[in-house]
């Protein structure tokens, strides 16, 4: 059985007429590129999955301005360790020798991550580290690359607009953790009452069918919420679990 979780959350676009970018990235002229640190680490596969999934790219060291631009947005992160994780430029560079911190959760991830990944030291110096090292990761995205979505209001491939709702949904293309977002169970009175990231009820929110025997907590953790494929209808799930989600933006506009 495959599940899939809902994740409702809006994005915010900037003009499009002039080269803007989502609100989370930092536009460096002289490259005509926008940058995004991510302090939460990640290895190497995850690191790209979650830039791909802000439509940029892990950042590869292409130019001094790239190693340049690393540099000035550690800075504002003095406590977050000495290395940041970008793309392999494919050149033979000396190997960091801060002590791996080796994440091998996932045998999938520990097959394909094997090998040396490119860092970018608080120095600014290009080093080689090990693919399964957790770090912090530069995202990267051309300006001329950027998609502006206007009638979804995103700087985004991928969105589909609804009539019937008003709002515009993208699947994602990997799978993930709950996080932040979601339907999440709270106790009430030894009783799991399940509610959206907008703190409504499901009977508030306007929709609250279980599939049959659901939600049952069968892991004895089950507090997040999903939808089964078969039947549209909701399943409780363990958060830790990883899933395809979607995600959705409300433009405010609804048609007969």
């Amino acid at each position: 059985m495959r599940f899939v979780f809902i994740v409702l959350f809006s994005l915010t676009a900037a003009n499009p007429a002039h080269k803007r970018y989502r609100t989370d990235y930092e536009y460096n002229a002289k490259t005509d590129a926008f940058y995004k640190l991510h302090v939460a680490t990640a290895i190497d596969i995850q690191a790209k999955n979650r830039c791909l999934e802000e439509g940029a790219e892990l950042m590869t060291t292409s130019s001094p301005e790239d190693v340049i631009q690393v540099h000035k947005m550690l800075k504002q992160f003095p406590d977050i360790g000495n290395y940041v994780l970008v793309a392999s430029d494919g050149l033979q560079h000396e190997s960091a020798e801060e002590a791996p911190v080796i994440y091998m959760e996932d045998p999938e991830w520990f097959a394909t991550s094997r090998g040396q990944c490119n860092v970018v030291t608080r120095e600014g110096i290009v080093e080689t580290s090990n693919c399964l090292n957790k770090l912090p990761f530069m995202c990267k995205i051309k300006a001329i690359n950027v998609i502006y979505d206007p009638r979804c209001k995103v700087y985004s491939a991928g969105y589909k607009y609804y009539n019937n709702t008003g709002s515009c949904y993208k699947n994602s293309q990997t799978a993930a953790t709950w996080n932040k977002a979601g339907i999440r169970a709270t106790e009430i009175n030894n009783t799991k009452i399940f509610k959206t990231i907008f703190n409504q009820t499901l009977e508030e929110a306007g929709f609250s069918e279980w599939s049959p025997g659901e939600p049952n907590n069968a892991s004895e953790s089950e507090k997040c919420g999903s939808i089964f494929l078969n039947n549209a209808k909701y399943n409780d799930v363990d958060c830790s679990h990883q899933y395809g989600y979607m995600c959705e933006t409300d433009i405010g506009i609804k048609r007969a």
